[in-house]
């Protein structure tokens, strides 16, 4: 989970193009979540299914599809998402296939 504006940033180097929006998450009250994978040249999505809160664990479940045409390149596949940010969260789960991939404490 990052959660800070610096972090962000340096992470992820987002930049302004002519096709894209460049929102900034409110860190006073968001998290951001991100899925990523290795370079590959296979056509691969990465998508946020939903986030739901458990007690003091926040679930964020996610999906990958893969078009069988293979890429001339490589990509790095990457989701990032906005979450609420709970006084009582102390950890944030992900799923894929509603296995239990990772946790991270907060």
């Amino acid at each position: 989970a990052i959660r800070s504006p610096d972090v962000f940033y340096n992470t992820f180097g987002v930049a302004k193009t002519m096709t894209n929006e460049v929102r900034t998450p409110n860190f006073s009250g968001q998290f951001v979540v991100a899925v990523a994978m290795k370079p590959t040249n296979k056509n691969v999505t990465i998508r946020f299914s939903k986030a739901e809160l458990s007690g003091r664990q926040m679930n964020v479940y996610y999906t990958i599809s893969e078009n069988p045409s293979l890429l001339s390149y490589k990509q790095t596949p990457l989701a990032l998402a906005t979450i609420p940010k709970g006084e009582s969260t102390k950890e944030i789960v992900f799923y894929f296939k509603e296995s239990k991939i990772a946790t991270v404490s907060l």
